[in-house]
């Protein structure tokens, strides 16, 4: 889903990491550290370094990470 300022959706976006239950993140998130206006990876589900290093634009990521165990 494509973040759309004039659009009447949410302006939150759903973080695609299945192990993070889809949290939402902000759009300015998203523009930081997404691609394409999708995130993989977002606080919840993966550690702030790991965001830094490209995890949450990278989707072969979400499915190596669960914070939570």
């Amino acid at each position: 889903m494509v973040w759309k300022p004039k659009s009447n959706s949410s302006r939150y976006v759903n973080c695609r990491n299945p192990a993070c239950k889809n949290k939402h993140v902000t759009p300015k998130f998203v523009r930081t550290f997404g691609a394409d206006g999708v995130v993989h990876a977002c606080p919840e589900c993966a550690p702030w370094a790991a965001l830094k290093s490209g995890a949450a634009a990278d989707p072969t990521f979400a499915r190596q990470t669960n914070r939570r165990q």
